[in-house]
């Protein structure tokens, strides 16, 4: 690239770091978001793996390394910019010119280092160098043709925002899985860098079609991560005083979308999260393809990875927990740096160490599953090592175990004081002990995945079941496949069919045992499918090897993968009539439940500004994140007992959304029983109105008094 030498390489790294601080400074529309994103989300991360030398390694493992990297670079010296400007009367350490000036000397200094360690070869901006290796009979519109997803994507959005038609979404989502087909049935004849290519784009389309749906962002959790991000902002200060919560421990949602807000200035911080983090997350996809395909070919691996790609979590939930979309990131970074014979074991120490403290200030629960595949896996490593059965690369160690535990402690316990749910987690479970045998006693969304719960009411939803099992089924059949057969097990690390082993054994505590499956499978599944998307390609394979047909192997995986794909992305519920989907549809209970309006909003405002703030704000279970979107910065006083207990109040605000003006419907909190909602007509609360006055109409918001 260029033709430049590693002198000029490295004047070159100084001077565009100097134009990005320009262009951030001057505050230059479009360019400042677009450069200081791309600069800061792969530059730092590259120099340090000059410094460390390991810079030869394949395209795709040295681009995910560069952005996890340079992820954590952000985390950890915004964390020690955090600490130290304050000791110097900085009281604003994470505004812009505070982060730039640090940023700028330590970059300099990095890429001083990595220059006179690789002198011979410098290329910092070589991440950009894609080696095609194209042959004479090969296609190479498989190569160019994902790119237009994400703009169907983007596009598909904006109609249905504006126009609430799906059209375009839906050929994009019929149009994906064809896609696929193509791929995997011209293997012979495409290069090997399609793969890659067409796994990103695919996961960043799917993403941004979720993200993108409405002005705000989409889930629970996700608007009290926003808020923890909102304080961190408007005081360019990270600091537990400020708002003492679990989340505001999560670094990867309070400090360092901070810091990306300092550097990028967007307009709207909502986009943070809709646009930037989509951005993010879509790159684990891939590391499970370079994990995978160290075992198995790249098409099978390929396939693997649109099988991550296409479950609930990823596509939705994960931007409902923002945190743990960034933990599952370095958790996936870490494991494929163990699994990664390029790298030496100085530098995979390192690396590993860099991603497991990543994973545990992004994200508690993450970092505990984290912590209990660490230490079972090295527990049976080192008995069996002493008998002389089992090998590792010793990377992970009782020891290592152990400085996990001892991170994760230091962490939530004396640095945020946070500790508490970790504390009630361990007890509830031994107290719910008791509950074995109750059903009832079980997360409704486990036990759904058994065929049983309240959540399996539409056809599409016994369908939905159906095919979960199946892709279970063979995730079980490859795993006992690779287990009976020595010869596919040998070819696999030591490390990786435990991490299959303690996988599955996780999974099935969320159904055995009660408390336990009270925290969610399906975020739960989607950590440990780092492992297991592996063994649901082999579990394909080994089936049409069970059934003498070895040539159907790849045709069973996809038809069972395609089916998956039009489950979860809700294509299914669509062709049947059924609106489940927020993205395809403009009522159902998605929509109802999560998708905000601007009136709504509002009318959050309007009372934030003409109402007594002291008083009590009611509302149903999901008018408060509507409220806490209209506040802005402040938490209102918030209850739906009136609601949900069915309770009376002489004094404070009832607050209407939607939902309940337009379908007249009351969303409960969910049921003992497991059901996910209870819904009740607005008018079984009419004697709540009585002596009333309603004081705000917006069609989709209102107040009353």
């Amino acid at each position: 690239m260029l033709g430049l030498k590693s002198k000029e390489w490295f004047a070159f790294l100084v001077i565009t770091l100097f134009l990005v601080d320009i262009v951030i400074l001057l505050d230059i529309p479009f360019m400042r978001p677009v450069f200081a994103f791309l600069y800061f989300t792969t530059i730092p991360g590259l120099l340090i793996l000059y410094i460390l030398k390991i810079n030869k390694i394949e395209f795709v493992k040295k681009f995910v390394l560069s952005i996890g990297l340079s992820i954590a670079f952000l985390i950890f010296v915004g964390l020690f910019i955090n600490t130290l400007y304050p000791l110097f009367g900085i009281s604003k350490p994470l505004s812009t010119l505070s982060l730039i000036v640090l940023f700028t000397i330590i970059l300099i200094i990095l890429g001083f280092v990595a220059y006179k360690r690789n002198k011979d070869d410098f290329r910092p901006f070589g991440i950009l160098d894609i080696e095609l290796n194209l042959k004479k009979d090969q296609f190479i519109s498989p190569l160019l043709f994902p790119i237009i997803f994400p703009f169907l994507a983007i596009l598909g959005t904006y109609f249905m925002n504006t126009q609430g038609n799906n059209t375009i979404l839906m050929v994009m989502l019929f149009l994906i899985p064809i896609y696929v087909v193509l791929v995997v049935y011209f293997r012979e004849r495409i290069p090997k860098v399609v793969y890659p290519i067409a796994i990103l784009m695919i996961s960043i389309a799917l993403l941004l079609s979720y993200g993108l749906t409405s002005n705000y962002v989409n889930g629970a959790d996700v608007h009290n991560e926003l808020y923890a991000f909102k304080v961190v902002t408007s005081n360019f200060y990270w600091s537990m005083s400020n708002y003492n919560h679990v989340l505001t421990a999560c670094l990867s949602v309070s400090l360092l979308p901070a810091i990306y807000q300092s550097l990028l200035n967007i307009n709207n911080c909502q986009y943070m999260y809709k646009l930037i983090y989509q951005l993010i997350f879509s790159i684990t996809p891939l590391v499970v393809y370079i994990i995978s395909k160290k075992y198995i070919n790249e098409c099978y691996a390929f396939l693997a990875s649109v099988f991550f790609i296409s479950q609930l979590f990823f596509i939705y939930t994960m931007q409902s927990a923002v945190r743990q979309g960034i933990a599952i990131f370095f958790f996936a970074l870490g494991m494929m740096v163990i699994f990664s014979n390029e790298i030496s074991g100085f530098n995979k120490k390192m690396l590993f160490l860099v991603f497991m403290f990543s994973v545990i200030v992004s994200h508690y629960s993450t970092a505990y599953v984290m912590f209990i595949l660490m230490f079972l896996s090295s527990l049976v490593i080192a008995v069996s090592s002493i008998q002389g059965y089992l090998q590792s690369n010793r990377i992970i160690t009782i020891v290592m175990g152990m400085l996990c535990f001892v991170a994760i402690f230091f962490w939530y316990s004396q640095v945020t004081q946070t500790s508490s749910n970790v504390e009630n987690f361990i007890v509830n479970t031994f107290k719910n002990l008791g509950n074995f045998f109750i059903e009832e006693s079980r997360r409704s969304g486990t036990m759904a995945v058994i065929g049983k719960g309240g959540l399996i009411e539409t056809l599409p939803q016994k369908i939905r079941i159906v095919i979960y099992d199946t892709t279970f089924a063979f995730i079980l059949i490859g795993f006992f496949y690779l287990s009976r057969n020595c010869k596919e097990r040998s070819k696999l690390d030591t490390e990786y069919f435990l991490g299959m082993v303690i996988s599955l054994g996780l999974l099935a505590s969320m159904i055995i045992v009660p408390h336990i499956s009270t925290y969610s499978t399906g975020r739960l599944y989607q950590q440990m499918l780092v492992f297991l998307a592996l063994a649901f390609v082999m579990g394909g394979d080994a089936l049409s090897k069970f059934i003498r047909k070895p040539q159907l192997g790849l045709l069973i995986i996809l038809i069972v993968l395609i089916l998956q794909f039009f489950s979860v992305t809700y294509v299914t519920d669509q062709i049947l009539g059924v609106p489940t989907s927020m993205v395809l549809n403009r009522d159902g209970i998605m929509h109802d439940t999560l998708y905000i309006y601007d009136q709504e909003v509002f009318g959050a405002k309007w009372l934030l500004s003409n109402g007594n703030n002291d008083l009590m704000v009611y509302t149903d279970s999901f008018g408060a994140i509507r409220l806490i979107e209209g506040y802005n910065g402040k938490l209102p006083k918030i209850s739906s007992d009136i609601f949900s207990k069915n309770e009376t109040t002489s004094e404070g605000y009832i607050y209407l959304r939607h939902a309940n003006i337009v379908s007249g419907e009351v969303y409960l909190k969910g049921s003992p029983t497991g059901k996910y909602l209870l819904t009740k007509n607005l008018t079984a609360f009419n004697h709540l109105f009585i002596r009333g006055d309603k004081i705000y109409n917006s069609g989709s918001a209102e107040v009353w008094k």
